[in-house]
């Protein structure tokens, strides 16, 4: 994999779909102090080591997450943070900023997979999203729903693309 300047540009794409103009990494200080942390892992910020380091979060979540151990989701990302050795001694807001960007970006890669073909192969998908569909325990749709099959491409387009905006796109007042 090739080097990155910085953790925007490392972290994976695949198999997400950020929300346009939120950074998963609001503030610049917390953005520094999670780039040093993964600087730590790979100097070059390399997108394979730098998947692996973030799919560690979610395996840990997960494991911490089980009824067991008692933790409410607010909870669990301070877990997470004591938990994964790169994450130690970060604030942790920053790790629960960094872990919610990753989860909603693959939620709305999932909802999208309702509406249209997925655009990439599943083998495509790196460590992280793997990760993260195990701890949410969703995954695409193999197939976009009948309902939307006969849509008009840029009538799709346009809903998704006003859900990528953070926008709610008004599925419910078309009949598909």
């Amino acid at each position: 994999m090739a080097p990155n300047p910085d953790i925007i540009s490392a972290l994976p794409t695949v198999g997400l779909e950020y929300i346009e103009g939120r950074t998963p990494i609001s503030f610049h200080l917390d953005r520094e102090a999670l780039q040093e942390a993964l600087r730590a892992v790979s100097p070059t910020l390399d997108s394979g080591a730098v998947d692996r380091a973030l799919a560690e979060l979610f395996t840990a979540a997960r494991r911490l997450w089980e009824p067991k151990h008692g933790l409410n989701e607010m909870k669990l990302w301070d877990a997470v943070r004591d938990e994964v050795s790169w994450t130690r001694g970060l604030p942790g807001h920053a790790v629960a900023e960094l872990m919610v960007t990753l989860l909603q970006a693959r939620k709305l890669y999932i909802n999208f997979s309702r509406f249209r073909k997925s655009p990439r192969e599943v083998a495509a998908e790196g460590r992280t999203v793997k990760a993260i569909d195990e701890y949410s325990g969703e995954s695409p749709w193999p197939e976009p729903d009948e309902r939307y099959k006969d849509w008009e491409p840029s009538l799709l387009a346009g809903m998704m693309d006003k859900m990528k905006k953070g926008g709610k796109a008004p599925w419910s007042s078309f009949n598909g």
